[in-house]
C-alpha cells in the first residue's frame, strides 16, 4: 500500500511538471491571444481535463482562467502599445478581444487606466535608450497584485 502511495504521488508531480510544460509552450507561442479560447479548448489542446487545468491555474497562478487570459492578453497588448502605433481596435484584435469596448473595460479592470490613457503616460515615462538602430525602453507595468515589472522592449 505504501508504494502505491507512492507511485500516485510521482505519478502527479510528473502530471504537474507537464502541464507547467505544456501551459509555459503555450503561453510562449502566445495561444492566448487566440480569440474565444475556453478552459475546455485547452484542455483539449493540453491534453486534460477542465477540472484539472482549471484547478492547477486557480492553484498556480490565483486567477481564475477567464481573469488570467485575460492578464495574458493585457500583457500583451501593453507590449504593443509601446511597440507601434496601431490604432487600438487593431491591438484589441490583435492580442484576441472581439471588440473595442470590451478590450477597453478590461484593460483598465487589470491596469486602472484606459489604454489610451496608458500610452499617454507611457510615453511620458519611457525612457528610450538608443541601441544600435533600435531603442530600448524600460517600462514598468502594473499587475493585479499591486507590483510593478519592469519590462524591455526593443523597437526600431
Amino acid at each position: 500500500q505504501k508504494q502505491q502511495i507512492e507511485q500516485k504521488s510521482k505519478e502527479k508531480i510528473n502530471t504537474q511538471k507537464n502541464m507547467e510544460a505544456a501551459l509555459e509552450e503555450w503561453i510562449q507561442e502566445k495561444g492566448y491571444i487566440e480569440r474565444n479560447i475556453t478552459i475546455i479548448t485547452l484542455a483539449k489542446k493540453l491534453g486534460t481535463n477542465r477540472t484539472y487545468l482549471s484547478n492547477y491555474i486557480n492553484e498556480h497562478y490565483e486567477e481564475n482562467f477567464n481573469t488570467w487570459i485575460n492578464q495574458l492578453r493585457i500583457k500583451e497588448a501593453q507590449i504593443l502599445l509601446e511597440e507601434n502605433n496601431a490604432p487600438l481596435h487593431a491591438i484589441a484584435e490583435q492580442v484576441g478581444f472581439s471588440d473595442l469596448p470590451h478590450f477597453s473595460r478590461t484593460f483598465k479592470f487589470i491596469t486602472g487606466q484606459s489604454p489610451s490613457n496608458w500610452k499617454k503616460y507611457l510615453q511620458k515615462i519611457c525612457k528610450k535608450i538608443k541601441l544600435g538602430s533600435h531603442f530600448c525602453c524600460f517600462v514598468q507595468i502594473y499587475n493585479k497584485q499591486n507590483k510593478f515589472e519592469l519590462i524591455f522592449v526593443l523597437a526600431k
